[in-house]
C-alpha cells in the first residue's frame, strides 16, 4: 500500500470503530471472498449466454480464466474485456455464439496484478480522457460532474462520463446529479499512480486554488470540506 492509501485504510478503520461502539446500531460485516470454480462456470456461462449448459470447451475455458485469475471477480471481468478487445473472444453472428482462440489465450501474457492490467487498458484511451481521469483521480473514489468541469477543460464532459461508464471504468451514482464514482477502487489507484507522483502534493493544490477561485462563496461553504483536502493531501 502507499501511504495514501495506509491513511484511508486507517481512517476508515477509526469510522468503523466508533459506529461499532454505538450500541444502538448493529454492525455487520461480510467478507468478500475470491470466486469458486462453480461460480466461475456460472459467470462464464452468463457472459456467453449459455447459462448452465457447458460445453467441454467452455468447460476448459473456465478452468483457464480461473487459472489466470485465481477467481478475482473483479480481475475475471477485466481479463473477459480484454480477451474481448483484442479479439480473442469473438461473437460469431453465422453461427450465433461466441467462440475463442484457445491456445492464443493460453499463451497470452497476463498480469498477475489487476492494477497493472487496468492501466495497460487506461494507457490505451485518448490522451485527453486519460487527462480527464487522472484529474477525477485527484478529487477521489467519488465526483461529480461540477466539481470535475471546475479543474478539467474541455467540451461534452458527460458524454465522456456516461461512454467511460459503459466502459466500465466509472460508476454512475446519481444520473439526475451526475455523480460518478470510480468502478473499482483499484481503478482510482491506478489512474492516481498515473499523475506526476514527484509533485503530488503541488498538484492537489492546484487543484484546490483552482476549485477556491472559481466558486462563489456560497459554493465554497458548500464544498468546504472538499477544497481543504485538496489543500492537505
Amino acid at each position: 500500500r502507499n501511504d495514501k492509501e495506509s491513511e484511508e485504510k486507517h481512517v476508515l478503520m477509526e469510522v468503523l470503530t466508533t459506529i461499532q461502539d454505538c450500541k444502538s446500531v448493529h454492525v455487520q460485516t461480510i467478507e468478500m471472498k475470491n470466486m469458486t470454480k462453480h461460480d466461475m462456470a456460472k459467470l462464464v456461462g452468463d457472459s456467453l449466454g449459455t447459462g448452465t449448459v457447458s460445453t467441454i470447451d467452455q468447460s476448459m475455458l473456465t478452468d483457464l480464466i480461473y487459472q489466470k485469475t485465481n477467481g478475482n471477480a473483479f480481475f475475471v471481468k477485466q481479463f473477459l474485456l480484454s480477451l474481448f478487445e483484442e479479439n480473442l473472444l469473438s461473437f460469431d453472428s453465422n453461427d450465433f455464439r461466441w467462440k475463442w482462440d484457445m491456445e492464443k489465450i493460453k499463451t497470452k501474457n497476463v498480469s498477475t496484478n489487476v492494477a497493472e492490467l487496468i492501466i495497460d487498458k487506461i494507457v490505451k484511451l485518448p490522451s485527453h480522457v486519460k487527462d480527464t481521469l487522472k484529474m477525477a483521480s485527484m478529487i477521489g473514489y467519488q465526483f461529480d460532474l461540477k466539481t470535475l468541469q471546475l479543474i478539467q477543460n474541455g467540451s461534452n464532459l458527460s458524454n465522456m462520463m456516461i461512454h467511460l461508464a459503459k466502459e466500465g471504468m466509472i460508476t454512475v451514482v446519481n444520473h439526475e446529479e451526475m455523480k460518478f464514482s470510480f468502478a473499482h477502487d483499484l481503478i482510482q489507484q491506478a489512474v492516481y499512480s498515473m499523475n506526476d507522483t514527484r509533485n503530488i502534493s503541488a498538484l492537489h493544490l492546484e487543484v484546490g486554488r483552482m476549485m477556491k477561485s472559481r466558486l462563489d462563496e456560497m459554493e465554497c461553504d458548500r464544498m468546504i470540506f472538499v477544497i481543504v483536502n485538496q489543500f492537505n493531501s
